[in-house]
């Protein structure tokens, strides 16, 4: 008996293989199910530095002579992780984006106001990068706003970060006992290595800190990516 299984399921498939395993290769046929004809190289989001989040777990724990110390660990552990989610992130924002025909016909009417036909065919980016005009700017900032008020009712991103959040980067974070270096402390009878284990109560604070840092910058990077996808979408029919 032939079994029917819809394309929603397998891409269902290939995202969850790319964000839990880290194969590449499901990636590549994710990217070649929905025909976006560009390298992978080309669409990858601009990572948030881990310098961000160090310092604000540093800064959320710091009555902890180790704090640097801790976050350092951390971020050695979940960096790979956090870049992996944004991948996944931004190709889902960039997908849903570049298969809106409704906006890209709008973004389309603003973009024959400034450029002829032939110029669109041979342009590489249209308004991803710079808005100089005032329309441009304000229809983007319009989608900005819509999709932030999808998000507060549907919950996409959050449902995504939380699950990810929950199964990844908790185990690794509740873990840090394991991998934190123990540096050197002075005290009355000289130097001597640090021997306080962190505290669940603490743990916690920085897992807190750690899923709203994410969360925020998903976010950010789901906004984004839409709208590139959408430019792509109407260059794509000049090409």
């Amino acid at each position: 008996m032939q079994v029917e299984i819809s394309k929603s399921h397998i891409c269902v498939g290939l995202k969850r293989n790319f964000l839990y395993r880290g194969d590449i290769d499901s990636l590549k046929s994710l990217m070649s199910f929905y025909d976006i004809n560009m390298g992978v190289q080309n669409i990858f989001p601009k990572y948030v530095s881990m310098g961000i989040l160090r310092n604000k777990i540093a800064k959320a724990i710091a009555y902890r002579s180790d704090a640097h110390c801790i976050s350092r660990s951390l971020s050695l552990q979940i960096h790979e992780d956090i870049n992996r989610l944004e991948l996944y992130i931004y190709l889902d924002g960039y997908i849903q984006g570049f298969n809106n025909a409704k906006l890209a016909n709008a973004l389309e009417k603003e973009a024959l106001k400034f450029y002829k036909s032939s110029d669109l065919a041979n342009k590489k980016y249209l308004f991803q990068f710079k808005n100089v005009n005032r329309d441009v700017r304000n229809f983007k900032k319009r989608l900005r706003s819509e999709l932030i008020k999808e998000e507060k009712k549907r919950g996409k991103v959050l449902a995504t970060v939380y699950e990810f959040s929950n199964k990844v980067i908790k185990d690794k974070t509740y873990s840090l006992n394991k991998y934190v270096d123990r540096q050197l402390e002075l005290d009355r009878d000289g130097i001597n290595h640090a021997s306080i284990m962190i505290p669940k109560e603490d743990l916690k604070i920085i897992y807190k800190e750690t899923f709203k840092f994410i969360l925020n910058t998903c976010t950010n990077l789901y906004t984004d990516a839409y709208w590139n996808g959408l430019n792509e979408r109407v260059l794509k029919r000049y090409r």
